[in-house]
């Protein structure tokens, strides 16, 4: 995010958001039943999972389809409420 002014964000709020981010993808992993799959791919890109890739964008969550396993793109549809 270039150009964005970071003055009014302190270190403490951004480790709180970052810390928020990870346990809210550490959750997602275990209701698609995949809690072992768990880890961060790409922190400068928001991107979690080994098998099965989870990406926080500015539109939500998303998942990597052609590195998700059918099972996890079947859960995540029904986390999510619709097709992902």
């Amino acid at each position: 995010m270039s150009g964005f002014n970071y003055e009014n964000v302190t270190d403490e709020q951004s480790e709180e958001i970052s810390t928020a981010i990870i346990e809210m993808a550490k959750q997602i992993f275990i209701e698609c039943r995949a809690e072992s799959d768990f880890c961060i791919q790409s922190a400068s890109g928001l991107v979690f999972g080994g098998v099965n890739r989870l990406k926080l964008t500015q539109y939500g969550w998303k998942i990597e389809h052609p590195y998700c396993t059918p099972q996890f793109i079947e859960q995540f549809d029904g986390w999510n409420g619709f097709e992902s």
